[in-house]
């Protein structure tokens, strides 16, 4: 598998905005903690416009998605997440 290179969000653990800036958003990986968890990247902040369905792994699992072309988000990222302790990390570009 080939990653993506740009900026990296580093881990977060819950909901949080990703870049305060346009970007476009290259790949997302995901590590489930004691139950399931999701990550949805929205452009606009936490009331934005959803970008990428809900990706989801269940309890103790990863998952890692890679854009080909990138999903341009206009305004900002940001990572809505859901589930107890998951590692999500948004791999990005300005």
């Amino acid at each position: 598998m080939i990653y993506p290179q740009g900026k990296s969000s580093g881990v977060i653990t819950s909901s949080a905005a990703i870049n305060s800036a346009p970007g476009r958003v290259l790949g997302v990986m995901i590590l489930a903690g004691a139950d399931a968890a999701s990550v949805q990247i929205k452009d606009g902040g936490s009331s934005g416009t959803a970008v990428t369905v809900a990706i989801s792994v269940g309890a103790g699992n990863f998952d890692y998605v890679s854009f080909n072309n990138g999903i341009q988000c206009s305004t900002s990222i940001y990572a809505t997440i859901t589930g107890t302790t998951p590692d999500v990390v948004v791999i990005y570009e300005d």
